[in-house]
């Protein structure tokens, strides 16, 4: 039996690890210093996401993922993101990645969401589990610009 929650603070080097598996898994080019970032950020008082984690019956932190709020102008509801979906093999097709898709989908209808959505590659095994927890792949491309960090001028002392 597995069971999920907001990630804590003292679950930073179990998600690290889970982080930059996904971010392998999915051919992302990070960039240094990526997760420290974004572990801070996902505790700061407003912030637009955080990280999930599921635990196995010992407690165990076996995967993690994280959630994101966004806002549909179109329907005039929020929307939820699921990102940097990550389960150790040792827990799949136990039921870790349904546990966290379960709790992102509780999260999503306690804010009302229009809608739970998820980005995953046509080559990622994942999908399996996606479709059969309700996910239906769109007829829309996923695009980016990728764009790089500005660098600002040191301030006159």
């Amino acid at each position: 039996m597995f069971k999920a929650r907001w990630a804590r603070r003292t679950d930073a080097a179990r998600v690290k690890v889970f982080f930059e598996a996904s971010m392998e898994l999915e051919e992302l080019p990070g960039e240094p210093g990526a997760f420290p970032r974004s572990w801070k950020e996902s505790f700061r008082p407003g912030r637009a996401f955080r990280f999930c984690v599921v635990e196995d019956d010992e407690r165990r932190v076996v995967g993690s993922c994280t959630i994101h709020d966004h806002f549909s102008t179109y329907r005039g509801r929020p929307i939820v993101g699921v990102e940097d979906v990550f389960v150790e093999e040792s827990a799949r097709g136990r039921g870790a990645g349904r546990t966290l898709l379960a709790f992102a989908e509780r999260h999503a209808k306690s804010l009302s969401a229009a809608r739970l959505e998820l980005h995953v590659r046509d080559d990622n095994e994942a999908r399996r589990l996606y479709e059969r927890f309700g996910f239906e792949t769109l007829p829309y491309y996923w695009m980016q610009k990728p764009l790089r960090p500005v660098k600002r001028a040191p301030r006159p002392a």
